[in-house]
């Protein structure tokens, strides 16, 4: 990563960030299909059930109907034997519907449902058995006018066997109608627990993605500010006459480029203040030599009562002092 130029650590840092933001939605398309598959799941196993148990429901007081639809004594006898024969359909249908939960519910069923639909069925068996008997003594009454078979009917249906068969069938289906809507309700609850913990699972995965990919793209932006702020820290001590400053070790890329050309710069820059630094040692004794020679012109010059040469001997010495004077000062 050190040796890779500004430009592809950037594309870099934009592609892993497009990564990130692929592997969020993927993994969120995942979730909210997890979620509706446990919802479908939940749909396909107790449907059936639920349907069944409604079916049953909506049977029972229609073929109640259709047994008290034969005991209004004025019908002929014509009427009387195609009701009983629509009571046989009936039996067929409601036999069907049985013959459903077997088919296509009990798997989704709950013990406690499979249990109290058993019973449902024995006394569902029962209940037919006594409208059996009851059709029997219609169709005899119908056919005969035989008085004892039309109370034997009307009592069976009052309140004997086939009042008594209805009103246990009928308690048999409200409790596995109350054991349905419970098991409904806790597989619901378990369903919604299944999708929340769902949710959790894909708002963590998607947290800790979206965590790897900020770490990694900080990382990567860290490898090229770095390398940026030692150059500029570097630029600042030579621009502050550091000429003693050193870059340890040079990063890859254009940013290492730069290092060893402010280097490059800096080491051309010593080489030439130490010429500088030559020549101004080589002038500064010459001027020492000219001021000692100002002083011998000066002194000779008096001597000889030389007053102009004299003033020319302190001219010069003068001006090598100002000489002298400004290499002390370029010496730092």
């Amino acid at each position: 990563m050190g040796n890779l130029k500004i430009g592809p650590r950037v594309y870099i840092i934009v592609a892993i960030m497009v990564l990130v933001g692929v592997i969020a939605f993927a993994m969120a398309y995942q979730g909210m299909n997890d979620v509706r598959a446990t919802y479908d799941n939940v749909t396909r196993d107790r449907a059936p059930v639920t349907r069944v148990i409604d079916n049953i429901r909506a049977a029972i007081p229609d073929m109640n109907l259709q047994v008290f639809s034969v005991l209004i004594p004025e019908f002929p006898k014509s009427f009387i034997d195609q009701q009983i024969t629509d009571m046989g359909t009936m039996e067929k249908d409601y036999r069907a519907v049985l013959a459903d939960w077997d088919k296509n519910a009990a798997n989704g069923a709950s013990p406690k449902e499979q249990q109290l639909f058993t019973q449902l069925k024995a006394d569902s068996d029962a209940w037919f058995t006594t409208i059996h008997e009851y059709a029997a003594n219609i169709q005899k009454w119908s056919a005969t006018g035989d008085a004892a078979a039309k109370a034997a009917a009307f009592a069976s249906n009052d309140s004997g066997a086939v009042d008594a068969s209805t009103k246990k069938l009928q308690a048999t289906l409200d409790l596995l109608m109350k054991a349905n809507a419970t098991e409904n309700k806790t597989v619901a609850a378990e369903a919604v627990a299944a999708q929340d913990a769902a949710l959790m699972r894909l708002a963590l995965t998607v947290g800790i993605a979206l965590l790897i990919g900020l770490v990694l793209a900080v990382v990567i932006a860290s490898s090229i500010t770095r390398p940026v702020r030692e150059a500029v820290a570097f630029a600042d001590d030579v621009a502050a006459g550091n000429l003693s400053a050193k870059i340890e070790k040079h990063p890859g890329g254009e940013m290492g480029d730069l290092t060893r050309a402010i280097e490059s710069m800096k080491e051309s820059l010593v080489a030439r203040v130490d010429q500088m630094r030559e020549v101004a040692a080589t002038v500064e004794i010459a001027a020492d030599g000219v001021t000692g020679t100002a002083a011998e012109v000066i002194d000779v010059a008096g001597k000889a009562g030389n007053a102009n040469l004299v003033m020319a001997g302190e001219k010069l010495a003068n001006q090598a002092g100002n000489l002298k004077r400004a290499l002390d000062s370029f010496k730092g």
